[in-house]
């Protein structure tokens, strides 16, 4: 039995966003706050603009697991996927394990 979550997700940044452009490599830093979507490359030749948005995956699967998860090994400067936006859509997004309420009691 899959249950989808009762809440839409919701998520912001605000302060400083490090990030590097995948076109040119150039480490950039973008001061962002409440109402900021978009960020742009400060690659001299390149200048690119993207929005910006919040990945969150479940932890079912380890969550129960009765031992310490392991933290990922990219997680000083953890690497992005990359995905084409369209105008209007949403930037934020949650991906649920599809066995997330299996095996547990409630």
């Amino acid at each position: 039995m899959n249950r989808r979550p009762p809440f839409e997700l919701r998520a912001r940044f605000h302060g400083i966003l490090d990030w590097t452009c995948p076109w040119c490599a150039n480490l950039n830093r973008s001061r962002v706050n409440r109402t900021a979507w978009r960020i742009q490359c400060k690659g001299k030749d390149c200048r690119r603009r993207f929005t910006f948005g919040v990945l969150l995956q479940s932890l079912a699967k380890v969550q129960y697991a009765g031992r310490p998860q392991l933290p990922p090994p990219d997680v000083a400067f953890p690497a992005a996927t990359l995905n084409y936006w369209t105008s209007g859509a949403n930037v934020n997004r949650l991906v649920q394990d599809p066995e997330e309420d299996h095996g547990q009691q409630g």
